[in-house]
């Protein structure tokens, strides 16, 4: 006898059952989302949508690339003013 009253082959069978239904969790899921997508995938091919998405997909994208660069270009200017002012305010404090 093992713990608590269970023989080896009864815990054994018992951690099969659990890792079966462990493993079944993600296959279900999964199984799920792909129907989903194929169904919104064959929703907006009957409708003529999806060149519609592929192109709005496609300029955000491109909104989004231009706000990498602007956002990094402002970084540039922000940290030079940010220096600049610092120096004007160290001399003022030198010579006041």
């Amino acid at each position: 006898m093992g713990l608590l009253g269970h023989s080896k082959k009864q815990i054994m069978r018992h951690i099969k059952k659990f890792l079966f239904c462990l493993l079944l969790i993600p296959m279900v899921f999964s199984a799920q989302e792909s129907t989903y997508s194929r169904d919104i995938d064959d929703y907006l091919d009957s409708n003529v949508t999806m060149l519609q998405y592929e192109f709005a997909y496609g300029e955000l994208l491109k909104i989004l690339s231009k706000q990498e660069v602007l956002s990094t270009e402002i970084f540039k200017v922000s940290e030079s003013w940010n220096r600049d002012l610092y120096e004007t305010s160290l001399s003022l404090l030198n010579n006041g």
